[in-house]
């Protein structure tokens, strides 16, 4: 074999097999036929397809894709010193290694439903729910996605036992949709059953138990006289709802869904997004947390209730129909990365305190040769250090991703404030914009902006766009004072498609300040939810000002509340920007 060679990122290479460690594999079974013949193959012909694989630290690999190819291989050749394999090696990220180990796995290998469920849910949540990406990423039809995501809501037993053949998929696919403890009972049954029904009698037998109109979350006033209420065989009372089951089924979920419908509208203007939540969501959203295992830190935890996938999901699973969940966040992958970031910097402020404590251990050691005036200035000194390690000099960055209204509202705000300041710039400040201006993109500069300005300020310049001479000639010809005036009107002629982070950088150049021309308004909190309105109630100490009679605000009508916050007796509103307004 040849020896392994030095590696470029994208690049075909071969990496010795010593070198290498096992990913995340989601796929759970291998079947001992295939890899069989996977390793007869390599015996005659050698590998023809390269593995995937990315950097993992001290000079190692990790596999993304292509496990069973490389068992297959060092089955064949060994695990020696001396034996590479083929691999392209690319450097990926946490999130990415995982997506691509899920999509490469689900197109190139044939895998069990059950691990095209697993593999299916997690690329649902990398697509931030969104199905029809999810199912465009994994190269499937739609209706596939869904029937494959919907196994998710399976119990445990179940999965395994369709992983292991005791069961039909079709089996599998109808216990999903059960309560769980009802799907443990009916799992029970098809196993201890000598003769198991068929998919298409566990349908039947499952319907007629499953549409229970007590457990139903819609109004039934309807369902009493109604021929599909089974418990008008027994009698033609309302109370006879409590004992039946509804017995067309196009109907219930109809109305089922419709009730979802409207508890998830009840909640709109409250978050940033609702959903609802269907089985094999659950790897879509998360419940935010500031601490535990899960948290993000008090600090961060704070910013994310403004971001725009910051919300409340109403569930459509069977144990928990109807129940409506707030503060979930609908983007864990940003939220892993959070609680990542909060778990690094918790750790790098331990490693500080560790050498702080060290560096005290030190400290003490060498004062004890001194007098006990150096040995008390030493002591002072090193608990002053430690002190400042405890109390957080290391945390973790803190950000948060505002609604696409507040971003558009935002950047008006800011191309507004620096027309006015450009307006109002002195004639030295004025000519180093141009000359910036002109440095980084004459194109920046509308013209036909410029030239309605000059005219409207009756300074005679000639227009002549075939010919930049003539209008040269008209320029030479104005007077000092009206020359230096169509000068000062370029840089107020920035062209309205130059970039936002353009616009911000020159307001940052400029040193302009945000609270010198900008406070909270109505129309800003217009395009709130409550939650966010909350949430920058809390952060610029409108919340405090009011106090007791907040919560009573907070819980009433929005209109209500935007003009109560600004009208706080006695507040002062300048300088209160929230994080999200400013550059």
């Amino acid at each position: 074999m040849e020896k392994a060679e030095s590696v470029t990122s994208g690049t075909p290479a071969r990496i010795a097999v010593n070198l290498i460690d096992r990913g995340n594999n989601p796929r759970t079974r291998f079947d001992e036929t295939a890899m069989d013949e996977m390793v007869a193959s390599f015996r005659a012909h050698g590998i023809l397809q390269p593995i995937l694989l990315r950097p993992s630290g001290e000079s190692r690999f990790q596999i993304i894709a292509g496990e069973r190819r490389f068992r297959a291989f060092t089955t064949v050749y060994g695990m020696g010193v001396d034996i590479s394999i083929p691999a392209l090696v690319v450097e990926m990220d946490d999130a990415q290694a995982d997506m691509s180990a899920l999509i490469e796995n689900v197109i190139r290998e044939k895998m069990t439903p059950v691990e095209e469920a697993e593999a299916a849910a997690r690329v649902l949540g990398y697509s931030q729910g969104d199905r029809d990406e999810a199912a465009r990423k994994l190269g499937w039809e739609r209706k596939f996605l869904d029937r494959r995501i919907a196994l998710m809501y399976a119990i445990d037993e179940v999965r395994q036992a369709l992983q292991d053949e005791k069961i039909l998929l079709g089996h599998a696919e109808l216990l999903a949709g059960l309560r769980k403890e009802t799907q443990k009972q009916v799992l029970t049954a098809l196993l201890s059953s000598a003769e198991k029904p068929t998919v298409a009698q566990l349908k039947d037998r499952l319907e007629k138990a499953a549409l229970s109109l007590v457990k139903a979350i819609f109004e039934k006033s309807q369902c009493t006289d109604c021929q599909h209420n089974s418990g008008n065989q027994q009698a033609l009372f309302a109370e006879a709802i409590s004992d039946g089951n509804c017995t067309h089924k196009p109907c219930f979920e109809r109305k089922t869904e419709r009730e979802l419908g409207i508890r998830a509208r009840a909640l709109e203007a409250d978050y940033q997004v609702v959903r609802i939540v269907y089985p094999g969501d659950n790897f879509t959203v998360v419940q935010l947390a500031a601490d535990g295992v899960r948290g993000v830190g008090q600090e961060q935890a704070a910013a994310c209730r403004s971001c725009k996938d910051y919300g409340a999901v109403v569930s459509a699973l069977p144990d928990k129909l109807g129940a409506s969940f707030k503060g979930m966040c609908m983007n864990t992958v940003c939220n892993n990365t959070k609680v990542a970031d909060r778990i690094m910097g918790e750790k790098a402020a331990a490693s500080a305190l560790a050498d702080q404590t060290i560096a005290k251990a030190q400290d003490d050691t060498k004062a004890k040769a001194k007098s006990p005036s150096q040995a008390a200035t030493s002591a002072s000194e090193v608990k002053a250090g430690t002190s400042k390690v405890q109390t957080g000099a290391v945390k973790a960055p803190v950000s948060s991703e505002p609604s696409n209204a507040l971003k558009e509202y935002r950047e008006k705000v800011w191309r507004s404030v620096l027309s006015r300041v450009i307006a109002r710039l002195d004639p030295e400040t004025n000519q180093c914009v141009m000359l910036a201006l002109a440095a980084f993109s004459p194109r920046v500069i509308d013209s036909t902006a410029l030239l309605e300005a000059i005219t409207k300020s009756s300074i005679l310049l000639q227009n002549n766009a075939t010919d930049i001479g003539v209008v040269l000639d008209s320029a030479m010809a104005l007077d000092n004072d009206a020359l230096k005036k169509a000068l000062s009107l370029i840089p107020a002629s920035i062209s309205k498609d130059l970039e936002i982070r353009q616009v911000v950088s020159l307001l940052k150049g400029l040193d302009v300040k945000l609270e010198e021309h900008w406070k909270v308004n109505d129309e800003m909190f217009g395009l709130l939810t409550k939650n966010e309105i909350d949430a920058t109630c809390g952060e610029i100490g409108i919340k405090a000002a009011i106090g007791t009679g907040y919560p009573k605000l907070i819980g009433g009508k929005k209109d209500d509340l935007v003009n109560a916050i600004l009208t706080i007796t006695g507040f002062e509103y300048k300088g209160r920007i929230p994080k999200q307004m400013r550059w």
